[in-house]
C-alpha cells in the first residue's frame, strides 16, 4: 500500500507561482521612493513657478520635496563626515556618537567648500551638483556605514518595550517640531539675514561683501549649506536642516552620558535638551545659535576622549570641530579658551612634560584657526579687517580697492543735519525727542551677571522672541555639590560656568548664552538621576523622579507649539489650502 505525503494533493491542484516575478521587498521599497521624490521635484518646480499664493493639494509633495532635501544634505554631511573619522581613525562606542560626530564635521567641510566656490563666484547650480557629485563618489561606501547606523539604532530600540515607548516619545517631539519648521521663515533674523545674506549671494553666483548688512560679512559656515538649500529654491528645507543638527546636538548628549556615564543619564539628557523653550525655538528657525552650541560641545567631547583614551586623533577632531564653530561665531573663541586649560590641566595631572603641553596646545590653537582662517582672510582683504565689523566700526564707503570707515567728519555731518532740522521744523524733531526720551526712561534695568534674572525674568532678556524660556532642570546643578562627582561630569559643569562669564559680559541676549546648554543639561541629568537613585532606597516611587522633571519641562513647549500649529495655520499650510502669504504673519523668505 502506498501512502501519500500530507498535503500532496493540494499541492498538485494549486498551481505554481513563478517567483521570478516576485519583486524583492527592497526593490519595491526603492521603487516606491523613487516614484515619491520624482513626484516631489515635479510639484516643488511646479509651485516654484507658481509663485507663493499657490493653493491645492500639490503643497503636500512640496513639502515632501523640503522634507527629502534636507535629509538628503544631512546624508551627504554624514557621508563626507564619516569618510573624514574614517581618515582620522576615530574608533566610536554606539551609532549615536557616530551620527553626532560624523554630521558636525561633515556640515562644517562642506559648508568650507561651499564657500570656496561662492569666493570663486561658482555659487551656481552646476557647480554645486559637481561638487555633490564629487563628495558622494568620495564618501560612496560611507552610504553603507549610514544604513548600518540606522539599522543598528533600530535593533537598539527595538530590544525592549522600554527603549520602545522612549523613541517613541522622542519621534513624536521631532515631529511636533517639524510640522512647526514646515511653515515659510518668519523670524525677523531669518529675513534680515540668515536667509535674506544667503538669497543675496545666490542671486549673484558668489561671496561678496554686504556693504550693506554688516551680519552678512560675519563667519557664515551653517548658511553656506542654507544657500545650497536657497539654489533648489527651498528656504523650508534650510530651517529643517538647522532643525537636524539641533537634533544631532541633542544624540551627542546622550553619546556622551554613554560613554561617560550611563545610557539612563543619557536619555534623560536627550529629552531634557529639548524642555527649554529657548532650544526649541531657535532651532525650527534658520537661526544658528543651537548648531554653534552643539558643534563646541561636540569639541569639548572629543577632547575628553582623547585624555581619556590617549588617542591622538580625537586631539585633532576636537581642533577641527572648535575651527568650524569659530566659522560659525566669533563667541566660539570662549570655547578655545575652556578646551586648552581643560587640556593642560588633565596633561599636567598625567605628568606630561611642559615643552610636550606647550606644543601640543599650539598645533591645536593652529588647526582651529587653519579653519576659521577662510572668514577671517576675506574680510582682511575686503575691509583690511579680519573681525569686521569689531574695533573699526562699518564702512561709510565702499569701491572695490577703495573704501573707508565711518570717521569724526560723518559724526559731524549728522550733527549738522540735525541742527538744521531743528531750525526747519523744531515742532517734529522735539516730538521725536520726547518719544526717545520717555523710550529711554521705559528702558529695562539688565544685569548679565545676576544669573537668577534669567529664570525669573525671562523676557528681559530676549530680543522680540516669544516663548524662549530658559531650561528650568538647571535649577538642580547646584545639588552636584551633593552627590559624586565624575570629572567628566565637573568639566560640563565648569563648561557652562566658563561660557557664561565669558559671553555675558560681551551680551545680555539670552540666546547667545545657548552653548552654556549642551554641557548643563549633562549635569542637571546627572544630579537627576543621581538624586533619585538615591531618594529611591526609602521610596520606590522616587525612581521616576527624573521623568517626570523632564516631562514637565517639555510640557510648556508641547503646549505652545500646538498652540501655534493651530494659531498659524501650519497645517493648513502643509495640506496647501492656505498659501505662504497667509499662513504667517509675512511672507516667505523668497518673497520680502
Amino acid at each position: 500500500m502506498v501512502v501519500s505525503e500530507p498535503g500532496a494533493g493540494a499541492e498538485s491542484a494549486t498551481p505554481a507561482i513563478n517567483t521570478s516575478r516576485v519583486l524583492p521587498k527592497k526593490t519595491l521599497w526603492l521603487g516606491i521612493l523613487m516614484g515619491l521624490v520624482i513626484a516631489a521635484l515635479l510639484a516643488h518646480m511646479r509651485i516654484a513657478s507658481a509663485g507663493p499664493d499657490f493653493r491645492g493639494r500639490l503643497a503636500i509633495l512640496d513639502r515632501v520635496f523640503d522634507v527629502l532635501l534636507a535629509l538628503l544634505t544631512s546624508g551627504f554631511a554624514f557621508c563626507v563626515g564619516r569618510s573624514l573619522c574614517r581618515k582620522l581613525l576615530l574608533s566610536f562606542v554606539g551609532p549615536a556618537e557616530e551620527l553626532a560626530f560624523s554630521i558636525m564635521l561633515g556640515t562644517g567641510v562642506i559648508g568650507l567648500t561651499v564657500l570656496g566656490l561662492g569666493l570663486a563666484s561658482l555659487l551656481s547650480p552646476i557647480p554645486v551638483l559637481v561638487m555633490l557629485a564629487i563628495y558622494l563618489a568620495l564618501g560612496r561606501k560611507e552610504v553603507t556605514s549610514l544604513f548600518n547606523n540606522i539599522d543598528s539604532s533600530l535593533r537598539y530600540v527595538r530590544s525592549s518595550r522600554a527603549r520602545i515607548l522612549a523613541a517613541l516619545l522622542f519621534v513624536l517631539l521631532v515631529a511636533l517640531m517639524g510640522i512647526r519648521t514646515l511653515s515659510p521663515p518668519h523670524c525677523y533674523d531669518e529675513a534680515i539675514y540668515h536667509l535674506a545674506v544667503p538669497k543675496l549671494f545666490v542671486e549673484r553666483g558668489r561671496v561678496y561683501p554686504v556693504v550693506d548688512n554688516f551680519m552678512g560679512d560675519m563667519p557664515f559656515l551653517i548658511h553656506m549649506i542654507y544657500a545650497v538649500c536657497l539654489i533648489a529654491k527651498s528656504d523650508i528645507a534650510a530651517k529643517l536642516f538647522s532643525l537636524i543638527l539641533s537634533i544631532a546636538t541633542a544624540i551627542s548628549l546622550y553619546a556622551f552620558c554613554s560613554r561617560f556615564l550611563n545610557r539612563r543619564i543619557g536619555s534623560v539628557a536627550l529629552f531634557a535638551f529639548f524642555g527649554a523653550g529657548m532650544v526649541v525655538e531657535v532651532s525650527i528657525t534658520a537661526r544658528i545659535d543651537v548648531t554653534l552650541a552643539g558643534m563646541i560641545f561636540l569639541a569639548i567631547y572629543a577632547m575628553a576622549i582623547s585624555l581619556e583614551t590617549g588617542q591622538r586623533s580625537w586631539f585633532y577632531c576636537s581642533a577641527m570641530l572648535l575651527g568650524f564653530a569659530l566659522g560659525i561665531k566669533y563667541t566660539a573663541l570662549v570655547g578655545v579658551l575652556f578646551v586648552i586649560p581643560m587640556y593642560c590641566y588633565e596633561s599636567v595631572r598625567r605628568n606630561v612634560s611642559f615643552s610636550v603641553i606647550a606644543k601640543t596646545a599650539a598645533a591645536y590653537i593652529g588647526i582651529s584657526l587653519a579653519l576659521a582662517l577662510p572668514w577671517l582672510a576675506k574680510n582682511a582683504v575686503w575691509f583690511h579687517n579680519p573681525i569686521y565689523p569689531y574695533v573699526t566700526g562699518q564702512v561709510a564707503e565702499y569701491e572695490p580697492g577703495k573704501f573707508r570707515y565711518y570717521d569724526r567728519q560723518d559724526r559731524l555731518k549728522i550733527d549738522d543735519f540735525l541742527k538744521d532740522a531743528r531750525k526747519e521744523m523744531p515742532v517734529v524733531v522735539g516730538q521725536m525727542e520726547e518719544v526717545l526720551a520717555q523710550a529711554a526712561a521705559q528702558r529695562l534695568d539688565r544685569h548679565p551677571f545676576r544669573f537668577w534674572e534669567y529664570f525669573t525674568q525671562s523676557d528681559k532678556f530676549n530680543v522680540a522672541d516669544y516663548y524662549v524660556d530658559p531650561n528650568y532642570l538647571f535649577v538642580v546643578v547646584p545639588l552636584l555639590l551633593l552627590v559624586a562627582r565624575p570629572r567628566w561630569v565637573v568639566w560640563c559643569a565648569l563648561a557652562g560656568i566658563a561660557f557664561y562669564l565669558g559671553i555675558a559680559p560681551a551680551s545680555w541676549v539670552a540666546r547667545y548664552l545657548l552653548p552654556v546648554y549642551p554641557p548643563l543639561t549633562i549635569v542637571s541629568a546627572y544630579v537627576l538621576v543621581s538624586v533619585a537613585d538615591r531618594a529611591k532606597r526609602h521610596a520606590k516611587i522616587a525612581a521616576v523622579l527624573p521623568a517626570l522633571a523632564v516631562g514637565v519641562s517639555l510640557l510648556s513647549g508641547v503646549f505652545v507649539g500646538c498652540v501655534e500649529i493651530y494659531k498659524e495655520l501650519g497645517l493648513n499650510f502643509i495640506a496647501g489650502s492656505c498659501p505662504a502669504t497667509s499662513s504667517w504673519e509675512g511672507p516667505s523668505i523668497f518673497h520680502l
